[in-house]
Order: structure tokens, then C-alpha cells, then sequence
């Protein structure tokens, strides 16, 4: 009886055993760290876009990925500057966002991949001596919104480089703010 029990649980185990000798036959991906800096043109929209000119913005990212999961996380710190004809009005939007990046997998004809990125986001807003939108003149504001957008990541002399326009909405006390910047960047 004692044999009937021991030659049971080496039945049992035996799929366990056969699964991972197989899984440790060929080597696995590791996590993935990586970061960049980007930097271009700022468009705001609606009502914003009616107060303020296009600007510029300035960004760095840090992200990790790992081969098994289907989007990578990106944490990204973006500077944006609007501004009107006058020197003292400007507009100064600083956003904090977590992303999720789903970058295009499979062969591809050519060596750019598209993605999509977005996420919930954090956004400092200070507009100078002016009020906007229920924002307090020369005060900043901290408030929550969203960004989503597309991008583009292709190889350019052995660095990745990436293209992405991403739209952006915050809501404020009096109505929202929503502006898209188009960024070139490189990631390392």
C-alpha cells in the first residue's frame, strides 16, 4: 500500500517536473529599464487655444518593460509653456502622468513601430497675472486629467527615437484646459 501511495505522487508529479525542466530550457527576457528626453511644439485647444498661442514643451520619461507583458509603464515629467502677445501673461502647465504604452509587436517591413500611450496625469497650472478658468493669478493650481495619443518609434544611427502627439485634458474649476504637444525624443 505504502508503494501504491509513492508511486501516485510521482505520477502526480511528474507534469510539474516535465514543465519546468522545459521552461528552463531556454532563457527568458529580462525587465527592461529605460529612459529618454523629448521636446517640441505645444497646441492648445478650445478655449484655451481662443487666450493662448502655440508654445514649446520639455519632457523625460523613465519606463519599464518586460517581453511577456502586453505594454510597457512609463512615468513622464512634462514641462509646457503657452503664451500670449503680452510679456506678462503666459501659461505654465507642468503634468506628472503614469502611462501605459502598447508599443506594435511582430515582424515589421520596416524598422518604425507605432504605439499608443496614455494615463492618468497630474498637472500644475500657473498663468501668470492673469486669471484663466477659475486659476488664480500667479498661483498655481494642482489638478488631475488624462493624456492619451500615438507615437512613433524607429531606430536612427543605433539610438530608438520616438515621435508622439498626445491629447490633454484637465479639468479646472471653471470648465477644462485641453492642449495637444507633438514631441520628438530619444530613448536610451
Amino acid at each position: 500500500m505504502k508503494y501504491c501511495w509513492a508511486v501516485a505522487a510521482l505520477l502526480l508529479a511528474a507534469p510539474v517536473f516535465a514543465v519546468s525542466t522545459a521552461h528552463g530550457q531556454y532563457e527568458e527576457k529580462p525587465v527592461v529599464f529605460g529612459f529618454g528626453i523629448s521636446g517640441g511644439a505645444s497646441f492648445p485647444l478650445g478655449r484655451f487655444g481662443e487666450s493662448f498661442d502655440r508654445g514649446y514643451n520639455v519632457g523625460g520619461q523613465v519606463e519599464v518593460a518586460h517581453s511577456r507583458l502586453p505594454a510597457a509603464i512609463r512615468l513622464d515629467a512634462q514641462f509646457n509653456r503657452f503664451e500670449t502677445g503680452s510679456a506678462e501673461v503666459n501659461g505654465d502647465i507642468l503634468g506628472i502622468g503614469l502611462n501605459a504604452v502598447m508599443l506594435a509587436k511582430g515582424e515589421m517591413s520596416t524598422n518604425a513601430r507605432p504605439y499608443l500611450i496614455g494615463g492618468p496625469t497630474w498637472y500644475r497650472l500657473s498663468f501668470g497675472t492673469t486669471e484663466f478658468l477659475g486659476s488664480e493669478a500667479g498661483k498655481s493650481d494642482s489638478r488631475f486629467g488624462f493624456n492619451a495619443g500615438l507615437g512613433l518609434q524607429f531606430g536612427l544611427s543605433g539610438v530608438k527615437t520616438v515621435i508622439e502627439g498626445r491629447y490633454n485634458w484637465v479639468k479646472t474649476r471653471d470648465g477644462s484646459i485641453s492642449f495637444v504637444p507633438v514631441s520628438f525624443g530619444l530613448a536610451f
